[in-house]
């Protein structure tokens, strides 16, 4: 894990800028921008993602609030941030060194979300379940899970299952 790091830390200083003598992102920035790119395979790292990302880290540093914060935004460290994030998201280099990585915890982190939830709804008391979230969902916090709910691919899902569950009960 620390050589993957090493390796993504020496890529993404390409990507960083000095602003008040700063680098941007810090390395607690940094260290949470990995993380949270778990939430979608490199394959699918596209213009929404990068929003999507974005919107997240935004609202990680402001709560943080070590170089902006809610009431005093620093839109210059900010839009150093977004940028940081579109040329490492956008960099084959750099996904090409994540891929692995993220291939290696994909199977496990699938296999917790799904647990999580069994355990969620069996628990006794009522469930805490957002519209959209009955399915595998990839979202991180808000902003992007107030995002608008697919429902025709979930009217889809369902009416695969119950042609599973009548199938099932024929034979």
């Amino acid at each position: 894990m620390g050589k993957l790091i090493k390796n993504l830390h020496e890529i993404s200083d390409n990507f960083k800028y000095k602003h008040n003598g700063i680098e941007i992102p810090d390395k607690n920035e940094e260290y949470y921008f990995y993380q949270i790119l778990l939430a979608e395979s490199p394959e699918y790292w596209d213009g929404t993602f990068i929003e999507r990302v974005t919107g997240q880290m935004i609202k990680a540093v402001r709560e943080a609030e070590i170089h902006t914060s809610w009431n005093f935004p620093d839109h210059d460290y900010e839009g150093h941030l977004k940028i940081f994030i579109e040329r490492a998201i956008k960099s084959d280099t750099f996904k090409s060194i994540y891929m692995p990585f993220y291939r290696s915890l994909e199977y496990y982190g699938n296999l917790y979300s799904i647990m999580q939830n069994i355990l969620k709804i069996m628990s006794p008391g009522i469930p805490d379940i957002y519209q959209g979230s009955e399915y595998l969902n990839n979202n991180f916090t808000d902003p992007d899970n107030r995002r608008s709910v697919n429902f025709g691919n979930l009217m889809k899902i369902l009416n695969k299952i119950k042609k599973l569950i009548i199938y099932m009960n024929v034979i």
